[in-house]
């Protein structure tokens, strides 16, 4: 296990004290306080485990959801969990003591020391519970193999998260566990919120605490729980744990209220904040609180709400593949055998899952097609007696456009692309126990064309069946299972045919596809072998190479305690793909393993992972003028959604920007609130993201659309002066922190020529998670959002009361605006600056909206606005807020401060109505 180096333990807990203050980031929740319904359960102090109250759960339940039809999906559904285990608990969040005096003996003590930790994110959470397990002597609840930090020393990313719910050890609750505590004594009234907090958090247990009690689980810092974020199912579960992943957001679950909330946002169902929540997410009003004991017989489900029958764990990230196959591109397939299914990793973005392909078919030795697109496999394994067939489907999830080779019968399949260029299959009759020559010599080896979605016609290449792989050509064939047969054509026309390997028997040959034609493969503690190795070994502990002469080059041991299986060359000639086999015969890791060095990645763990093929896209880019590992890579690992949506955006920026005719630029209010698609013939291109930060939509606007929008005649913006304040955004240092952007920076952003094929360099870099990128149409760039806000008050989660600082900081970004318009107006390019709708509510408080400012200084502001437009040829105002009194009831409403997709629609209508009247003039 590893943890935090003791040197970086003064800084992070510097960094982590300043955490311990007030706050000014966002939650939100849609529903009224409701109490789930629960067993009574019987709590008492945990003698072994300090701070920590004993709750006595075996054969209790809890019912996980709200049941409200107008919640979110997330939490509408009802489900009830039972326990068949009993766990202990914090009586209080985690507090800046509790960190010191877990990672650092004999501490003074500090002010701060009861105020809850927070600045956490689910990674630091994960280290922390190691930490105190490997302090008080018991094993650990997760495992890894390592970390990866911010600039903050924040723990980002942990590759290989593995959690052992069978482990007792310390660990966060599951949210089944933090329900069914929370039930017992719940108390809003009681609790730091936005009503009595004044915006900052306080002392742990300092609102009301009884000996027997929790403290803070209503309100002061929200709370990180175990569990992944899946639909909750009508059914009853026991000893839920939550998703078996994160699906396409690596999205986690938040409980509680905070300092922040207003009162009648806090529940105990809600799942999430008022953005998605991941395990990066960090928040000054976010901490936790510890849980321990081991979850006997855990169950997971997928992220649909289905049950998981195998949970399986991706252990490796994109930038580790990125450094081994110099490509982000990277795909594994594989057979699930538990379920007998197909599923995927996709390793190109920040957060990989595996994907499961549904199916009937029996689906063994799956093959990637070279381009990435397709999976070929086959319906019967290597080494058994009958028919079989193959077939190809797309690599999705839904394994779309699946195509049957008509055929009598088909095995083991190999793309291959042939000289010509021309992309084929290679199949075999059989892939039965070839000791017997005649038999096996009257199968045979097949190659048939595949293009567009079809098969062509089938040719027989060779007598045999070779399905340890054939070069396009045919110059070199071999096949294992149960004698390493070869075949060699040389240029004279002279063919040999042979057995290799003294006549031993041998299995999972694979011949390579890089054009070296050496073959990999595995034996049974063969002479040969053990010669070579100059050690005994059993069978399969070997991972054995020969070159196309037949002399061994290679054996490479397997981990102790596993042995090799189902190995495969991968599309890189220095790596090879396997599986690894436990004591008791289970297949429980896919590894990547590079024949040069003996070096093993663990790729995925599960409970029988059989038959993978890892594929890699090879980069055609190839610009010696460019720095591949700078240019265009606008997101890195560590960073946050806001990044990864930007990074998005981008790619179409590249791709789209001669097109382009008005561009949209903003926060998640533009993003949301401005549908390009709805008027084609504008060629809108949105590029709103995440997070209020006018200093990055003015940069945006500034270097890259004033540089480069040769067909635009207007940008639009969003006015968000409700938050247009010091703290409100990150400013320049936004672009200082991704190379992709410092890249374009000291290129003069490309101003004389944008290098050749950039955005397909973009393309090629880290991508944003698949559900990042599917929130997005593929054209516009808008997230439509669906759900119509059920109104349930308004809160204003900052002091509305602006300081001086604050003030001058809005003055800044003022004078900011003006300078932009001014740019903007040399290039006859109009600026539109709207202030979008939020509840009619806030009419009712002091906020101008959810993140203040006094409704008297908004007037204010939106009176300077308008003297700007009415004095600016460039510059449009469109107030659609109009201090509360506009006409986007609540069904055209998201939440109290973004559109739905009805909404946006209406926005998009009156937007037009402007850029209309614009070109007209």
């Amino acid at each position: 296990m590893k943890f935090i180096q003791p040197a970086l333990v003064l800084l992070l807990l510097a960094i982590f004290f300043a955490s311990c203050s007030n706050s000014s980031f966002l939650e939100d929740y849609s529903e009224s306080k409701t109490t789930a319904k629960c067993s009574k359960v019987y709590m008492e102090r945990d003698s072994l485990h300090k701070g920590m109250l004993r709750i006595h759960s075996n054969g209790a339940f809890v019912t996980l959801g709200s049941g409200k039809t107008t919640a979110s999906v997330k939490d509408r559904n009802l489900m009830k969990v039972r326990f068949t285990y009993d766990f202990s608990i914090a009586q209080n969040e985690f507090t800046c003591g509790e960190f010191t005096r877990t990672l650092k003996k004999n501490s003074k003590k500090d002010e701060k020391d009861n105020l809850p930790m927070t600045m956490l994110t689910y990674y630091d959470m994960v280290l922390i519970a190691n930490a105190r397990s490997k302090k008080e002597g018991y094993d650990t609840a997760y495992t890894y193999s390592s970390v990866v930090y911010n600039e903050n020393l924040n723990a980002m990313f942990i590759e290989g998260l593995s959690f052992h719910p069978e482990v007792d050890a310390y660990r966060l609750p599951t949210e089944s566990e933090w329900m069914l505590v929370a039930s017992q004594n719940f108390d809003v009234e009681n609790s730091w919120n936005n009503s009595n907090s004044d915006f900052k958090l306080h002392d742990i247990c300092s609102f009301r605490k009884d000996s027997l009690q929790m403290c803070d689980m209503a309100g002061n810092a929200m709370e990180w729980v175990n569990d992944w974020m899946c639909n909750l199912k009508d059914t009853v579960l026991q000893n839920f744990v939550g998703a078996s992943d994160g699906g396409n957001l690596d999205e986690r679950i938040l409980k509680g209220g905070s300092y922040r909330s207003s009162p009648k946002s806090i529940n105990t169902y809600s799942r999430t904040d008022v953005y998605t929540v991941t395990s990066s997410t960090i928040a000054e009003y976010l901490g936790g609180r510890l849980a321990f004991g081991a979850i006997p017989n855990a169950v997971w489900l997928e992220n649909d709400g289905n049950l998981v029958e195998s949970p399986m764990r991706v252990l490796a990230n994109s930038v580790t593949l990125k450094s081994k196959m110099q490509s982000f591109r990277n795909k594994l397939v594989f057979r699930n055998d538990v379920s007998g299914n197909l599923a995927f990793v996709d390793y190109s973005s920040s957060v990989s899952s595996v994907v499961e392909i549904d199916d009937t078919l029996d689906c063994y030795h799956p093959d990637i097609s070279p381009d990435g697109k397709w999976v070929a496999f086959s319906t019967r394994l290597e080494g058994t007696h009958g028919l079989s067939s193959v077939f190809v489907r797309h690599l999705d999830s839904a394994g779309s456009n699946l195509v049957k080779l008509d055929v009598k019968s088909a095995n083991i399949p190999r793309w291959r692309i042939l000289s010509s260029g021309d992309t084929v299959l290679i199949y075999v009759t059989s892939a039965d126990n070839n000791e017997n020559y005649e038999s096996w010599k009257r199968e045979s080896t097949w190659r048939v064309p595949f293009s567009k979605a079809k098969f062509g016609m089938p040719e027989k290449m060779l007598d045999g069946s070779y399905h340890g792989g054939v070069t396009p050509e045919a110059q070199v064939a071999v096949t294992g299972n149960k004698l390493f047969r070869t075949r060699k054509a040389y240029v004279d026309g002279t063919i040999v045919d042979s057995v290799w390997y003294s006549f031993d028997q041998v299995c999972n040959v694979s011949l390579s596809n890089t054009g070296n034609k050496n073959v990999l493969f595995l034996d049974f503690g063969g002479k040969m072998g053990r010669e070579f190795a100059h050690e005994k070994y059993d069978a399969h502990e070997r991972l054995l190479m020969v070159n196309v002469k037949g002399e061994l080059r290679s054996a490479i041991p397997s981990p102790k305690g596993f042995t090799f299986d189902h190995t495969e060359w991968t599309s890189n000639s220095k790596y090879a793909v396997a599986t690894l086999v436990n004591s008791n015969g289970a297949h429980r890791k896919i590894v990547l393993v590079n024949v040069s060095d003996s070096s093993i990645v663990d790729l995925l763990e599960g409970d029988e992972v059989w038959h993978p093929c890892f594929w890699s896209m090879k980069r055609e880019i190839r610009d010696d003028s460019l720095d591949l590992d700078s240019a265009g890579v606008y997101l890195l690992p560590t960073q946050s959604t806001t990044y990864a949506k930007l990074r998005v955006k981008m790619e179409m920026f590249w791709r789209d920007v001669d097109k382009v005719k008005v561009f949209l630029v903003g926060s998640s209010r533009m993003e949301m609130g401005v549908s390009p698609l709805r008027y084609d013939d504008l060629n809108m291109l949105n590029m709103g993201v995440t997070s209020i930060d006018p200093y990055r939509d003015f940069y945006l606007i500034e270097n890259y659309i004033l540089n480069h929008g040769d067909s635009a005649f207007a940008v639009v913006v969003s006015l968000d002066l409700d938050n247009w304040k010091s703290d409100c955004c990150e400013g320049l240092g936004f672009f200082k922190k991704s190379p992709g952007y410092v890249y374009d920076a000291n290129h003069d952003f490309w101003k004389d020529s944008i290098p050749h094929n950039f955005a397909d360099v973009v393309s090629g870099t880290l991508d944003a998670s698949p559900g990042e990128r599917k929130q997005y149409d593929s054209k516009g760039g808008v997230m439509a959002g669906f759900h119509s806000w059920d109104e349930n008050g308004v809160e204003c989660v900052n002091d509305s009361n602006y300081t001086s600082k604050d003030f001058k900081a809005l003055e800044k970004i003022k004078s900011e605006l003006v300078h932009v318009i001014k740019l903007a107006s040399r290039k006859k390019i109009h600026i539109i600056g709207i202030v979008f709708p939020q509840a009619p509510q806030y009419a009712k408080t002091g906020c101008f909206g959810r993140y203040g400012m006094r409704r008297t200084e908004a007037k204010r502001q939106l009176k300077w606005l308008d003297s700007l437009s009415r004095t600016n040829h460039f510059f449009t105002l469109m107030d659609e807020n109009r201090m509360g009194n506009h006409d986007y009831p609540n069904f055209m409403a998201y939440d109290c401060n973004h559109l739905s997709y009805l909404g946006a629609s209406q926005m998009t209508d009156r937007l037009k109505l402007v850029l209309d009247s614009l070109q007209k003039n």
